[in-house]
Formats: C-alpha cells, structure tokens, sequence
C-alpha cells in the first residue's frame, strides 16, 4: 500500500512538474505579451500564433530563441509542409492553395529556429506559420535577416522574435480556392536583454525581390505598429513601450 501511495505521489509530481514547464514555455514565447488578441490564439512548443481567418495568414507568430536551442544538435529540414491540423477545414490555407502560385511557402517562425527538436520542427511546418512569399525575398533579404538574428542570439544568449505579414492598401491578391492573401510586406521585432534593460528594434520589408544592408529595413517598431494594428510590448509600462519604439535605434548589437 506504501509503495501504491509512492509511485501515485511521483506520478503527480512529474505530471505537475511537465505542465509547469510546458506553461513556462508558454509565457516565454510571449513574454513581452501578445500583440492582439483578436484571432484564433494557437500555442505550439515553440511559439504562439494569432491566426486570422480572412487573410487564411498568422497576424503574428512570437517565439523565444536561445543559444542553447541554437547549439543543441540541429535536425535535417523535414519540408513536410501540413495543413494546420487545429484549423478547421475552410479555414486554413491548404497545400493546393500553393501549388502553381508562384509564391513560396515562406516561414514566419523559421525552421531553422526550431530544429532542436522533432516536434517544434513538425509544428513549424504547418501552413498557419506560413505566408506567400516571393521565392527572391524568401531566399535572400528575408533569410539574410533570419540568420543575422541567429548568429545574434548566439552571442547574447536569447532573443524574443514577433514577425509576421502587413498588409496595405486596397484588398489584397490571394491565391487557390483558400483565397489566401498575399502580404504587401513583413515585419520582424527583436527584443533582447541588456544590462542596461530591454532593447528592441524592428524591420519592414516591403513584399518584393530587394538587395541592400539589412540597415536599409530598419523602421520604428511603433511605425510597424501603424501599419499592422498590433500592439507590441505591451506588457512593458507604456513610458519604457515609448522608449524602445518611438525612435531608431542609433546602433544595434544585431547589425554589428
């Protein structure tokens, strides 16, 4: 009877302690606190989504990424993109919705962020984590950027990743049966800690086959802000929200 009693309490321990950790990844996924709440809140391992409906686009994905899971061993690229399996059908984008569309299925939280392990590099494969993008954007300024944040995180330890389409101007093009809409641009908002506090700085890219200095994209995080409707942040007291993004930063440690 002793021994029952024992291995019940240790089940309830480990059990506890799962979820506790599991809520822990949470709540860092979205530290600063999420930008809207507006759309289907989807929470992965590795990040955490505001889905939208309409646009068949994440409004934002944010995510924790840290030194340790960049130099844990990486896994191989999966390319098994899915339809997002807590979406219901007609909701979603679809795998059809890409093909022939001219249009990449480009990551908004990418795979090379989540390739510590099996799951999260599953769960970055849904298509609710993707948004069409031109195959030249995809692969050059966009990826120059992701890596830059990579090598950045590397060096301070964590980095607190917001990313995800804008869209301005008359109603969107959109693509397949899905009608999922074409973004006429993307942001990135990195947060970071410092000694001397959170710091912060954001990009803008128009939707476009670019060249130049990631410098050349970076915008006022509250600018972005103007453009999206999303609030970023905004756990933080709004005189420290103002500070970090009502000017460009003067210099950033991730364009060093």
């Amino acid at each position: 009877m002793k021994r029952f009693k024992l291995l019940i309490t240790l089940f309830f321990v480990v059990l506890f302690s799962v979820c506790a950790n599991s809520h822990a990844g949470v709540i860092d996924n979205v530290r600063f606190g999420m930008p809207s709440t507006s759309g289907t809140i989807l929470t992965r391992t590795g990040y955490v989504l505001s889905y939208n409906k309409v646009t068949k686009d994440s409004d934002w994905v944010s995510y924790e990424l840290t030194a340790e899971e960049l130099k844990t061993p990486q896994l191989k690229r999966s390319n098994k993109f899915a339809p997002d399996p807590d979406l219901p059908v007609g909701e979603r984008a679809e795998l059809a919705d890409y093909r022939g569309s001219g249009y990449d299925r480009g990551h908004m939280c990418p795979n090379a962020d989540q390739a510590w392990s099996a799951v999260t590099m599953k769960e970055c494969f849904y298509l609710s984590n993707m948004c069409p993008q031109l195959h030249g954007l995809n692969a050059g300024v966009w990826e120059n950027l992701e890596k830059a944040v990579r090598t950045f995180t590397k060096r301070v330890g964590a980095s607190w990743i917001v990313c995800g389409p804008v869209f301005k101007g008359d109603k969107p093009s959109s693509i397949g049966l899905n009608r999922v809409a074409v973004p006429s641009g993307f942001y990135k908002v990195i947060i970071y800690d410092t000694k001397e506090g959170v710091q912060a700085i954001g990009f803008e890219m128009p939707h476009e086959v670019i060249k130049g200095d990631l410098k050349n994209y970076v915008i006022k995080i509250r600018d972005i802000e103007a453009d999206t409707g999303l609030n970023f942040m905004n756990k933080l007291p709004q005189e420290e929200q103002d500070k970090l993004e009502l000017v460009l930063p003067a210099s950033s440690e991730l364009l060093n």
